[in-house]
């Protein structure tokens, strides 16, 4: 791969990161600074692919948020976070779950970054494409939101054709041209949590058509009860099929149900952690008592030795005195 592709001028290629159906995505350094950063590779560009990649060069200069990636120039984008598909993927070969509090943070950053497009960034803005792929986890386990290519105003009427299955709304499926919304955005981000809590997608379709089906006559009640009760909740809230009801972004930001999980997961750990401490210190007593015992033992046996030391002279002692006396 690094034959094939060159970095933009000021930049030198360091490594392939991912390859997908609009392009493909590269590490580079800059040349000036040292920093790194991910490019996003365009092989060919028609007229479609430039409106989109305009829209999200805007889209990126003016959504400056804590959790959108930022956009350093056309398009070269910060870089350190993994995608939420890859940490799945590795769990899910480990045969375990992502640890719940990574869980909350990963609905706290994206659902703050979306209640920003959708409220606070001038115009109304669905992402239209919320799914594992596009949240990146970094290092401090906050998440961002990024690939706003599909971002679009709520207020005009036009179709993308960005459309990820897994994660299509009821709505956007009956919906001729597919449009997102706030709301859709919500149902994708519920899919998200769904993934996360259980390891796996809630439709199990392998065609276009099965899994619209699937999600056309979908019910809340159907989301399994193998989790916990406020997260069966939370879920049934982000995927209730009428997008009316459903739950918001800024609802969810504020929502009690979250609170309490970040909560619980927060004195969960602390409580582990407390524990973990506690363990540690009794496993530390311990090792200094066995110490303490093995030293003991080997000044007992080092004290058996010189006894039978002195025994076995005594024994010597007495068995020549023994044959003095025979003789005489």
């Amino acid at each position: 791969m690094s034959e094939t592709i060159s970095a933009p001028p000021g930049y030198c290629f360091v490594r392939h990161i991912s390859e997908g159906g609009f392009g493909t995505v590269i590490e580079v350094e800059e040349n000036s600074t040292g920093e790194h950063f991910a490019v996003k590779m365009i092989p060919c560009m028609s007229s479609k692919d430039k409106e989109r990649i305009d829209r999200e060069v805007q889209r990126l200069r003016t959504f400056v948020h804590p959790h959108i990636v930022r956009l350093k120039e056309v398009i070269v984008m910060e870089l350190g976070g993994q995608s939420l598909a890859q940490v799945v993927k590795s769990h899910s070969e480990r045969g375990v779950l992502i640890d719940r509090h990574i869980v909350y943070q990963v609905m706290v950053d994206i659902s703050s970054a979306l209640c920003f497009m959708h409220n606070d960034a001038g115009e109304r803005t669905a992402h239209g494409d919320v799914k594992l792929e596009n949240i990146l986890l970094f290092g401090d386990g906050h998440a961002k939101l990024c690939d706003l290519g599909a971002a679009e105003s709520e207020d005009v009427s036009s179709t993308r054709g960005v459309m990820s299955m897994q994660y299509v709304s009821p709505e956007r499926i009956e919906d001729a041209e597919g449009r997102a919304s706030g709301s859709s955005d919500v149902w994708a981000l519920g899919i998200v949590l769904h993934f996360l809590l259980f390891g796996k997608g809630l439709f199990s379709g392998q065609t276009m058509i099965k899994l619209a089906r699937e999600i056309g006559s979908f019910r809340a009640s159907q989301i399994g009860t193998s989790c916990g009760e406020k997260e069966r909740e939370l879920l049934m809230r982000m995927l209730d099929p009428d997008c009316v009801t459903r739950l918001t972004c800024k609802q969810l930001v504020e929502s009690s149900i979250l609170r309490c999980l970040i909560n619980t997961t927060e004195e969960g750990w602390k409580l582990s952690e407390m524990k973990s401490r506690e363990t540690e210190k009794r496993v530390g007593d311990l090792q200094d008592a066995l110490r303490t015992s093995e030293a003991k033992v080997a000044e007992l046996m080092k004290e058996q030795q010189t006894l039978q030391n002195q025994l076995r002279k005594e024994q010597e002692t007495r068995q020549k005195e023994k044959e003095e006396a025979e003789k005489c």
